[in-house]
């Protein structure tokens, strides 16, 4: 072993440290040594104690140094203007809560766009506390108040990224479903997921009943009611297929 002086690489402090014959050293620590992009060493958000760190170069840098404070840290999350879930009661969140609601919108006449997190469906999410909430009962529960149990809240512009409370309304799932079916979003035909058939099978069937072929049998054929075939043939139903 040979004493080595030389300057760290990443600190520029000069150090002396002991290598093998023939030898050097880079970093003047390990500290230094492992902080490199996408390594290194940061202080827990929660109990605030300093953890070493290792990520994907695609990855964000870590906040918690292990599960159990990231869990607390959602608990108690604080946004950037230092407003914190711990402690505070339902009453005392309503007021934080209008401030992440609008936060995340895009106010202009008519439509109010939610420009937070979004489902696959189009709805707008956020969460308190990890507890999620859809954006459009978040605004209906800001500005009008409770929701009952079991009730929906409705669409009026069947827009589903609009939070404007006056284009909501409440309503059971029967009548958010009408509203789909008024405002043709209702899946028709082979669009449905539970239709047993679809629109060649509906040409087919078609084809048959100009035969002269009985809906009955016709029903056996493709696995459904004679009823179903008297209203493809009279044109209660399938009518977008020609």
């Amino acid at each position: 072993m040979v004493l080595y002086n030389g300057k760290c690489e990443r600190c520029q402090k000069e150090y002396s440290c002991y290598v093998s014959s023939g030898r050097n050293s880079r970093f003047c620590s390990k500290k230094c040594t492992v902080a490199v992009d996408h390594h290194g060493y940061k202080k827990c958000e929660t109990c605030e104690k300093e953890f070493s760190w290792y990520r994907g170069n695609n990855r964000k840098e870590p906040r918690f140094c292990s599960h159990s404070c990231q869990g607390a840290g959602v608990k108690t999350w604080r946004s950037k203007r230092g407003l914190s879930w711990k402690g505070k009661t339902e009453e005392e969140k309503i007021p934080m809560m209008k401030i992440a609601f609008y936060d995340r919108l895009d106010i202009s006449e008519g439509c109010w766009k939610w420009t937070g997190s979004k489902l696959k469906s189009g709805y707008g999410i956020i969460s308190f506390g990890g507890k999620p909430i859809s954006a459009h009962r978040l605004s209906w529960k800001l500005h009008k108040g409770v929701i009952e149990e079991g009730k929906v809240i409705r669409h009026l512009c069947n827009n589903p990224i609009c939070v404007n409370p006056d284009h909501l309304a409440i309503g059971t799932i029967q009548d958010n479903a009408d509203d789909r079916v008024r405002s043709g979003n209702q899946p028709k035909g082979g669009r449905n997921n539970h239709a047993k058939l679809d629109d060649e099978k509906i040409k087919e069937i078609r084809m048959l009943l100009e035969l002269s072929i009985s809906g009955a049998e016709i029903g056996r054929q493709y696995g459904v009611s004679r009823t179903v075939i008297c209203s493809i043939k009279n044109g209660r139903t399938w009518k977008h297929v020609t």
